[in-house]
């Protein structure tokens, strides 16, 4: 695993499979923080019942907020007054039920919220995107995990449980 940081973000290559993701994501959670993960409303009748009764037995709230670090683009916008998309979020906690999101949407997006905060309080973004490798790099990895921890919080708090139960070694790439 390697982790570098952009600007306002931090992304962490990986060639995990779903249970170490999992794993990986337990690990930005701190104290009575919960997982909540998002799924796009205008598509809930189009994935598989059990999915859908998974994502609604779960459900906190709808909104159309953007959490990504990056301005929304277009084409994620609904038609025909381009309003942004209703987003459901529901929570995964446990490793099965984690596990379970991710199958849902293998390039996700989710936030960590302590419970009974509002959904403006959330203190970190992650989300899953695939990998591009560079001319000049030697390592390819499938993935990365985003996430938009502040730097000195992810070295000091977040990296520490990371290597104590991530078996992968992980290099932090310094810019």
């Amino acid at each position: 695993m390697q982790v570098q940081f952009k600007p306002g973000y931090g992304l962490l290559a990986h060639n995990e499979s779903i249970d170490g993701i999992a794993d990986i994501l337990k690990c930005f959670l701190r104290e009575d923080e919960q997982l909540l993960f998002s799924f796009y409303e205008r598509n809930i009748d189009f994935i598989h019942e059990s999915d859908k009764d998974f994502i609604l037995k779960r459900q906190i709230f709808t909104n159309s907020n953007w959490v990504l670090p990056w301005e929304e683009s277009i084409p994620h916008w609904d038609g025909p007054n381009n309003t942004p998309p209703k987003l459901i979020w529901f929570y995964a906690n446990e490793k099965q039920d984690i596990k379970k999101a991710i199958g849902i949407d293998f390039l996700f997006r989710c936030v960590t919220l302590k419970k009974g905060n509002r959904f403006e309080q959330y203190s970190n973004v992650l989300f899953q995107e695939e990998y591009y490798v560079t001319v000049d790099e030697t390592e390819e990895y499938d993935h990365c995990i985003g996430f938009t921890e502040k730097k000195d919080d992810f070295l000091t708090k977040t990296l520490p449980i990371l290597r104590s139960n991530i078996s992968a070694k992980i290099d932090v790439l310094h810019s």
